[in-house]
C-alpha cells in the first residue's frame, strides 16, 4: 500500500511540474485536480490529500483550482 502512495505522489509531482512549464495564459485555464485525475486515474480523494499536504507545506498555491505558485517539491512523500 505504501508503494501505491509513493507512486501516486510521484505522478502528481511530475504533472504539477508539467503544468508549471506551460505558458501562464494556458496554465490559468487548467483545473489542477481535473488535469491530474484525467492523466493518472488516481482517485479524487488521494489526489486531494496529496495537494492538500503540499499546500500545507507551502510548496504550492492553488487559487480557484488553478496552480498559481510552485516551489521546490519534495522528492518523496
Amino acid at each position: 500500500r505504501e508503494l501505491v502512495g509513493v507512486d501516486s505522489y510521484l505522478k502528481v509531482r511530475a504533472l504539477l511540474t508539467e503544468i508549471w512549464a506551460y505558458p501562464q495564459a494556458y496554465r490559468e485555464s487548467i483545473i489542477v485536480l481535473n488535469f491530474i485525475q484525467r492523466r493518472t486515474g488516481i482517485s479524487r480523494s488521494r489526489t486531494m490529500k496529496i495537494l492538500s499536504e503540499l499546500k500545507k507545506g507551502g510548496y504550492i498555491h492553488i487559487d480557484n483550482g488553478r496552480l498559481t505558485a510552485l516551489g521546490k517539491l519534495p522528492v518523496a512523500y
